[in-house]
């Protein structure tokens, strides 16, 4: 399907496929997730190409997420732009502190307000020995960079920025607030970078945490995780090593298409989280993905199957009021579509198997 033939509004009807399978009587009622609700979908197309020829590399795509009150912030590397999270309007725009294919993106209350934080990679050597990269210049992947967090205010005016060197390859970053601490983490199994943690109420860099083969942060709404490659959990907390503990059951995934690394669950609060994920452990690249709730025992008590393509590399899935909004992208499309997806609490059918 062509680019600019995606649905605009709607739901997703998927009366073909039963979402949830028979649960017994014994087992516990936990949560059933709702149809995919397409709210809107945004290109942003070069205003000076015709929009019905769309150009991928015109488009940029949504590098990283979040949710700031009712709006979503969303990085397309040139600007930030505020979708309104119940119409999937957009809102307004401002200018990230640096422009980046790769980020994180979180909001925090500080003694300051409510700020954004911003983590992402900038190249080195764009600007001039001991100076920071031009703010404009893009991220293509450099072999070498600075590992970047900024703290801007709410209408994206700067008010910190710390530049760290990384030699990690281009690599999904990921970024996980506790208190005034943003921890980040950049790169997967392979690379040897360690977590770091920032100060955003004193805007000093924290102490860094040497967790080998990390491959994600995990928040569930008390500490934050590291979780490395053999699928085991660090607890981080300022001021202390890596603590290792025993890993939450809201963190598994399914461990499919691993040759490349998919973003962990986020935990929705109430001993659930949820994913963008495979229906069985091991899977392969191609197969059908779907919206995974699991509990803090590990199991996955509902699953929503999505469309047809991939969806899971590319998307950025949010906790919201009455469930999910989702910043969905499809890897070999152009633009982003914002879903809103609900969760009925307290009504799940039988567990799909256990995750590894």
């Amino acid at each position: 399907m062509h680019a600019d033939r995606f649905p605009l509004m709607g739901l997703w009807a998927l009366a073909s496929v039963a979402c949830l399978p028979v649960r017994s009587a014994a087992e516990p009622a936990r949560a059933a997730i709702g149809p995919i609700e397409v709210l809107a979908y945004h290109r942003h197309y070069d205003r000076q190409h015709d929009a019905k020829w769309p150009d991928p590399f015109d488009t940029p795509a949504a590098a990283c997420a979040a949710r700031d009150a009712d709006a979503i912030v969303v990085s397309v590397q040139t600007k930030l732009l505020w979708i309104d999270g119940n119409t999937g309007a957009r809102l307004r725009e401002g200018a990230p502190p640096f422009v980046t294919e790769e980020c994180a993106l979180a909001t925090a209350q500080t003694g300051r307000g409510s700020v954004i934080v911003y983590a992402g990679s900038e190249p080195v050597a764009l600007g001039p020995l001991g100076q920071p990269p031009p703010a404009r210049a893009a991220v293509a992947h450099s072999p070498e960079s600075n590992l970047t967090l900024s703290v801007l205010t709410r209408h994206s005016q700067p008010l910190w920025v710390s530049r760290v060197r990384s030699t990690a390859p281009g690599s999904a970053i990921d970024l996980a607030v506790a208190g005034r601490t943003a921890y980040v983490s950049r790169g997967d199994a392979r690379s040897h970078e360690p977590v770091r943690g920032f100060d955003i109420e004193s805007f000093t860099e924290g102490r860094s945490y040497e967790v080998a083969g990390c491959t994600g942060l995990f928040d569930d709404g008390r500490s934050v995780f590291a979780i490395d490659d053999h699928w085991a959990a660090w607890r981080l907390e300022p001021g202390a090593p890596p603590a290792a503990t025993a890993r939450p059951g809201t963190s598994l995934l399914m461990d499919g298409c691993s040759d490349m690394r998919g973003p962990l669950p986020v935990a929705l609060g109430d001993g659930l989280s949820a994913a963008i994920d495979y229906d069985r452990a091991g899977a392969g690249c191609d197969e059908k993905e779907g919206i995974n709730l699991r509990d803090d025992s590990g199991r996955v008590v509902a699953r929503r199957p999505l469309p047809e393509g991939s969806w899971r590399f590319s998307s950025v899935v949010i906790p919201w009021d009455d469930g999910l909004r989702v910043i969905a992208q499809r890897t070999d499309r152009a633009g982003f579509q914002v879903w809103r997806v609900t969760i009925a609490r307290g009504t799940s059918d039988r567990a799909l198997p256990r995750a590894r």
